[in-house]
């Protein structure tokens, strides 16, 4: 039992943790402590890491979906229950037809449930057998939409005449190619339009490219023939409001034949009946379709949610569940998230779990029935950005409407694993843990001092009021993830966890249990809709953290998680913890420190550590109390001290186009500290000094801080160099190390260090050379540029680079989605040798991608025995074959598997199987 399973992993939440870090930390700073409080639960990981080192925990949030998901997936239910009930649900009977509006019957009282709900997926293979049709009975497991466009005549060519003024001639050839020209009636008038859609696109796209080659080419970088060279214009034209939707439909029909096997066809005349007979029918459960609002009644006034798009909300489609009625107001509510199908199928689904008596058991459904709910909306998409990535209540243009049933035994499938790890593990003889829950906090106060017994507390409560809840001082270890603001957002949790409760509130004993949709009026947030700014939102968690210091021993240990990019923020929260006698480091400190990951998985852990974006900080009340250390007598200050070394290394830094690094800034400040003094007695206080005073770029290559050293000295430096070159370079740089930015970090970190000095215009151009940008997902991808990365680097510091070239930069997310999604396996992302372990049933997948030096670093830090049960997957550039089988020789007993760049789609279609190594066996490079 000595390995780590996160039972929350398959469920959807926001700003989730991992649970290895949080078990980590508990180990080196909770060791011996006897209770957990985590006041803002959210999914629980903290406390079932609590929970994993024995501990008594009390989970506390708000959030009834927060509550109702960790408490049920943390839950060790034998999976033979569950799925006895599951098949109750599914073979429940019918308890009356389903009729047409006409009267019509169309199934039958007394159809099992599962045959009711696989009848809306009922459609015919296509596939041509000669000249015959197959038309076999099929399973359709999920449609893809398409919207279609318009553009005023008018408007579409007044547009396209601009651009050809600005020789640029793919918009007319968008127009007059791809597009038709239709009358059509938008708001009740008729206009002649330009009509286009997706499946336009990708039909005509080689036609538009052939009637001018040179006019798509010349407005690309990479310069070839290729369908997105196409999709920029309809992309801009959309983008820009030009375009807007007309109409939405379904497609194509994604299914499996007995005799074709997978096929993705467009509809047929039967798909277009089955949805005009839907289209007519009484909704059979009208009862249990969540009508709820998306809104929040505020000063006698309703007001949509912050995270609604109307615009992809209401457009004419086939299915909808919009009435006409609220086609006038347009308030949005969440059964317009789901097609008519999907909607009946899942009133259907819910009617019959409802009929379980237990409540226990019942609220296994209910797990299952939210483990992909969000599948069933019109959120998911194909492609590797599925599963509502964009986190907007929108209908996605080219949504992908799923089959109910296969998400549920999707969700099923992964549950049953975990279900069946958490039932061995609290009952394992080898292991003295036990999972014992109580709802009453004075049950759980009276068992306080016996190991095992009533180690879980219950609790949705506002965590500005929970000492009146406990009312003791019994907690040694506050261990969460405050509700925090960003530097422009904060992540609304009740209004992204509403789209599961609006269905679960429908179960009355649910409610009773859980909560309900008022919530939000206690939430912690900054949310304009709510009436809280963030004056409100500190106001009310500084109410909260005081609150949890009253229940907090004199001697416990706060772990606190931060995420915002903001400074201003920090320092509000900071002063909140300072009243609770906390003493906090500067922001620059959380922001830099790091953890080192190892390739086997543990952790180095540091008082102020950081995971990606979060960082952890690790708090105690004796630590108020700051030795102050005698400093010799400063000559000069701290700015007196820059001014003079930044003077002093001013022509190097412009002969290096603007980077300085510690070599140069050390060779540099001694002679200043000889003659005039310094402000810091030891050496090592001048490199901190100077990682203060700069941005990392890459590796050892920074630029100096705007903000730190001040406007006066950075324009003594900085306004010598080419703004231009000074742009690229910063950007190319720090896009090499990173690979993938949130857009909030360039636009808040890097890009106002050099703001004023280059124009709009010019900047976004040099973004766009430098990254893809993934609006959904609201981040840039670094483009390799190999030959642009060698100009930049110092003369002194140029490194064999031309090596790393291209690399698709999606690649190791596609197979981290890939390897969990269809191959079912377990990922874990990794920052030292590898990219990326997969864990599947017989053996561990180290992906390296093109970073030889990687490989051999791993071969001198792990030992033969470590290396069994290995597969290295080395996606490899240029290593010569020689090397390739040394690398192989000295990695055994590992399995080497090498893959040539050109070949790397087949590493991804290898992680789809439950054994990747079969279809990766062709690679293997073994040692001479």
């Amino acid at each position: 039992m000595n390995e780590l399973v996160n039972p929350l992993e398959p469920f959807k939440f926001w700003a989730r943790k991992p649970l290895d870090i949080a078990n980590a930390y508990l180990k080196n700073y909770a060791k011996g402590r006897q209770v957990l409080l985590d006041p803002f639960a959210g999914t629980g990981i903290f406390v079932f890491a609590g929970l994993l080192n024995n501990m008594k925990v009390i989970y506390n949030d708000l959030s009834s979906y927060a509550l109702f998901l960790a408490r049920n997936a943390i839950k060790p239910v034998n999976p033979k229950i569950i799925q006895e009930r599951l098949n109750e649900v599914l073979n429940r009977k019918l308890p009356f037809d389903i009729k047409t509006k006409d009267g019509s019957i169309i199934i039958k009282k007394g159809s099992k449930i599962e045959d009711v709900i696989n009848w809306f997926y009922e459609s015919r293979c296509n596939c041509k057998d000669g000249k015959k049709i197959c038309n076999r009975n099929v399973n359709v497991e999920y449609f893809i939409w398409d919207t279609v466009y318009y553009v005023p005549q008018k408007l579409g060519e007044k547009y396209a005449l601009k651009k050809l003024s600005e020789k640029d001639e793919r918009y007319k050839i968008f127009f007059d190619i791809i597009c038709k020209k239709e009358e059509i009636e938008v708001d009740g008038k008729k206009l002649t339009a330009f009509v286009f859609s997706r499946r336009d696109i990708n039909e005509k796209w080689e036609k538009a490219f052939e009637a001018n080659p040179k006019a798509w080419i010349t407005r690309r970088e990479r310069g070839r023939k290729e369908a997105s060279a196409v999709n920029e214009v309809p992309a801009n034209i959309i983008r820009i409001g030009l375009a807007k939707r007309y109409r939405r439909e379904p497609i194509l029909k994604k299914f499996n034949c007995v005799v074709h096997g997978d096929q993705l066809t467009y509809l047929d005349q039967f798909d277009i009946e089955k949805i005009k007979l839907i289209e007519n029918l009484i909704y059979p459960f009208p009862n249990l379709i969540p009508n709820n609002k998306l809104t929040y009644v505020y000063n006698g006034k309703e007001v949509p949610y912050l995270q609604f798009r109307e615009f992809q909300t209401f457009v004419e489609e086939s299915l909808s569940t919009i009435e006409k009625n609220e086609w006038k107001d347009r308030i949005p509510r969440f059964k317009h998230y789901f097609t008519k199908r999907n909607l009946i199928a899942l009133t259907i689904l819910l009617w019959s779990m409802m009929q379980i008596d237990d409540d226990d058991d019942r609220d296994q459904m209910y797990l299952l029935f939210v483990s992909n709910l969000h599948m069933d909306a019109k959120f998911d998409r194909k492609g590797p950005l599925d599963g509502w990535a964009t986190g907007y209540y929108a209908s996605l243009d080219d949504f992908k409407e799923n089959n109910i049933l296969v998400q549920l035994f999707k969700g099923w499938n992964e549950i049953k694993k975990l279900k069946e790890w958490l039932v061995k593990f609290f009952n394992s003889k080898l292991s003295s843990i036990t999972y014992d829950e109580t709802w009453d906090p004075k049950e759980f106060l009276n068992h306080i001092n016996e190991p095992g017994k009533k180690n879980i507390l219950w609790l949705r409560k506002d965590a500005k009021d929970i000492d009146s809840i406990i009312n003791r001082r019994v907690v040694d270890v506050i261990f969460t993830d405050p509700p925090y603001r960003g530097e422009a957002f904060s992540v609304q949790y009740f209004e992204l966890t509403s789209f599961f409760v609006a269905w679960l509130v429908l179960d009355k004993r649910w409610k009773q249990k859980y909560g309900d949709l008022e919530w939000w009026k206690d939430e912690i947030i900054d949310n304009k809709s709510q009436g809280k700014d963030v004056k409100k939102y500190l106001d009310m968690l500084k109410k909260a953290f005081l609150a949890i210091d009253n229940i907090t021993k004199r001697d416990a240990i706060w772990i606190i998680t931060y995420h915002s990019p903001s400074k201003n923020v920090w320092e509000g929260i900071k002063g909140i913890l300072e009243e609770c006698s906390l003493k906090l480091p500067p922001y620059e400190k959380v922001m830099t420190q790091k953890i080192g990951t190892l390739s086997g998985g543990s952790f180095y852990i540091r008082k102020y550590g950081s995971v990606g974006e979060d960082a952890y900080i690790v708090l105690s009340k004796e630590e108020r109390i700051v030795k102050e250390t005698i400093e010799p007598v400063k000559k000069l200050s701290k700015e007196e001290f820059l001014k003079l070394v930044l003077e002093k290394m001013k022509k190097e830094i412009v002969k290096e186009g603007g980077i300085v690094t510690w070599s140069m800034f050390l060779k540099n400040y001694p002679d200043i500290v000889l003659r005039y003094g310094g402000p810091y007695g030891e050496s090592e206080s001048y490199k901190d000094l100077f990682e203060d005073v700069t941005i990392e770029l890459a590796d050892d290559l920074r630029i100096l801080d705007r903000d730190k050293i001040g406007d006066e000295l950075f324009k003594m430096i900085y306004y010598s160099i080419d703004e231009n070159l000074l742009i690229r370079k910063i950007l190319v740089l720090y896009g090499s190390k990173r690979k993938e930015i949130p857009r909030s970090e360039l636009d808040f970190k890097i890009l106002p260090k050099i703001n004023g000095r280059i124009d709009d215009f010019t900047k976004v151009k040099i973004l766009k050379e430098i990254f893809y940008y993934l609006p959904i997902e609201n981040k840039y991808i670094f483009k390799p540029q190999a030959k642009t990365l060698k100009e930049f680097l110092l003369k002194a510091e140029i490194k064999e680079i031309e090596k790393a070239l291209p690399m698709p930069p999606e690649l190791i997310f596609k197979i981290k989605e890939i390897s969990k999604r269809h191959g079912g396996h377990i990922v874990k992302e990794l920052s030292e040798n590898f990219s990326l372990a997969v864990f599947t049933s017989n053996y561990q997948y180290l992906i390296n991608i093109n970073d030889e030096a990687g490989i051999r670093r791993f071969i001198m830090s792990s030992k033969e025995k470590e290396r069994i049960d290995k597969v290295i997957v080395y996606v490899n550039y240029a290593t010569k074959e020689s090397s390739l089988h040394t690398l192989a020789k000295q990695l055994f007993p590992a399995i080497f598997i090498v893959i040539p760049y050109e070949k790397y789609n087949d590493i991804i279609e290898a992680f789809k199987k439950y054994d990747p190594l079969e279809n990766l066996k062709k690679y293997i490079v073994r040692g001479k």
